[in-house]
């Protein structure tokens, strides 16, 4: 049988081996950015990085307030998603690293400009909360900047409401899998990576045996994780692969490559919109 890989270009794939530095999270001021900033700074934190806050919207660093009969200007306190220390009672216990947060002057940028801020810092992840994705001026749609960045793109169902990555799955036919990802997951995942294969629609399956082989001989060698997994997925409903994999195998975070099968069943032309069934955060990588 013929075993095609597909992997990453070179630039992406260098990308993905060397970097790990900043995360970036889309600052839009929509009410659920706290619950978007505390998953992205427990991730940060996890791995060891800093977050640059990109502030899509100018918001103003004075208010007038009436103080003593009299009106005056102070300066507004800074929302909590950006206070350090309400973010440091998020983590637990034993994380030792506390990651710093500085921000960044995002709203005169569109797609292109931030994808060359992107590359030139090195960063290693773009955190968004899907509920800021609104209107058709909306400068970064993540189905647009994907097709500029070589770092994927994190998104954040609204009211979601979860801090760390405990199991995370990456979607996928096996013969196409990329090492790359798995090993990009490994290091967000606390405690289990699944590689959850699931047939290329117009492709023969794998039967059982030769899969399990394929995987311990080629895919465990290449990812060297204690953590990973490997899960067959006979079912064609996209639907129903969600539900068993958020609700069966209770993982909390979804992988998966842009514009690939399994990608666009899942979301389709709806994308950045994502289906109601799905209430994990999902992550995307450019194809």
């Amino acid at each position: 049988m013929l075993i095609a890989y597909r992997q990453w270009s070179a630039p992406c794939l260098l990308y993905l081996q060397i970097s790990m530095n900043d995360i970036l999270v889309i600052n839009d001021n929509t009410a659920d950015m706290w619950q978007v900033t505390v998953f992205a700074y427990n991730i940060a934190a996890k791995l060891g990085r800093n977050i640059i806050m990109a502030d899509t919207v100018k918001t103003a660093k004075t208010v007038v307030v009436k103080k003593h009969a009299e009106y005056a200007e102070e300066p507004m306190d800074a929302p909590m998603y950006k206070d350090e220390n309400s973010l440091m009672l998020t983590l637990d216990a034993e994380r030792n690293f506390k990651p710093r947060m500085d921000t960044l002057d995002a709203s005169a940028l569109n797609k292109r400009g931030l994808a060359t801020y992107t590359y030139t810092n090195n960063i290693s992840m773009i955190v968004q909360g899907v509920s800021g994705i609104r209107g058709k001026n909306y400068s970064f749609d993540p189905a647009l900047l994907l097709s500029k960045i070589c770092c994927p793109v994190l998104l954040v169902p609204e009211y979601y409401s979860g801090r760390v990555v405990n199991r995370a799955a990456y979607l996928a036919d096996m013969r196409y899998c990329q090492t790359s990802i798995l090993n990009y997951v490994d290091h967000l995942s606390e405690r289990s990576v699944l590689l959850a294969h699931n047939c290329y629609d117009g492709l023969p399956d794998l039967n059982n045996d030769y899969a399990n082989d394929l995987f311990n001989r080629v895919i465990v060698p290449k990812v060297r994780s204690s953590k990973l997994f490997f899960g067959y997925i006979r079912e064609t409903n996209m639907g129903k692969i969600i539900d068993t994999l958020s609700n069966g195998v209770n993982i909390d975070l979804l992988a998966c490559v842009n514009r690939q099968f399994h990608f666009n069943r899942l979301v389709g032309e709806n994308f950045p919109a994502l289906p109601g069934s799905l209430v994990i955060p999902l992550l995307v990588f450019p194809s």
